[in-house]
């Protein structure tokens, strides 16, 4: 367990193993340079957690074996770059309660827990662009209400090969948000969609 409390954090310099949640931002402004190492949990808590805090960055790690890879909330102007995010047992990421102009850009997701999603954005105004998803569920990224978000040039690979798979699903609360350039790779089928407005 990792508790941030300074303005910065030097970079990682080897791989770690942790119990719980690894890195709990408590202040704003923090940068978080992984340097590429790997930090692994036993299947519990978070990789990462932002809540209250705002302009952290999160960047150049691979976050391994967590129940949840990263989880934003009541936080803004936040940066999730270059991570890996692989082996979860349940969520990507999310992004809930007001966690709102953050940008999420050039991850990678793989192996994500088959009943979750990639990413879980509740909230508005942020751009998930550039990101790569490679994973067995069903559902790569689902717009849960909020709005004016960018979901640009992503790689979305869903593999589930039986029962339903929404690819990119947009519910009836999630308004005025922008698919573009995204491709979408999924099995063929006649309940497979590459993006579902739900609602």
């Amino acid at each position: 367990l990792w508790i941030l409390s300074g303005a910065f954090l030097q970079a990682l310099t080897a791989d770690i193993s942790t119990t719980g949640t690894c890195f709990v931002i408590n202040v704003s402004h923090v940068v978080v340079n992984g340097s590429g190492f790997t930090i692994t949990g036993n299947d519990t808590d978070h990789g990462f957690n932002i809540t209250g805090f705002n302009n952290t960055t999160i960047k150049n790690v691979i976050f391994h074996n967590f129940s949840l890879g990263g989880f934003i909330t009541g936080s803004v102007n936040n940066t999730v770059y270059n991570n890996t995010i692989n082996d979860t047992g349940s969520d990507g990421l999310q992004l809930v309660s007001s966690a709102d102009f953050n940008n999420i850009t050039e991850n990678t997701f793989t192996n994500i827990d088959t009943s979750s999603r990639a990413m879980e954005i509740e909230t508005s105004n942020n751009t998930i662009d550039g990101n790569n998803v490679n994973m067995p569920g069903t559902i790569a990224i689902r717009l849960q209400g909020g709005s004016s978000n960018n979901i640009s040039n992503n790689i979305l690979n869903v593999t589930n090969a039986g029962g339903s798979s929404q690819v990119i699903l947009i519910t009836s609360a999630a308004d005025d948000n922008i698919i573009l350039n995204n491709t979408i790779v999924a099995p063929n089928g006649a309940n497979f969609y590459g993006i579902e407005v739900a609602g």
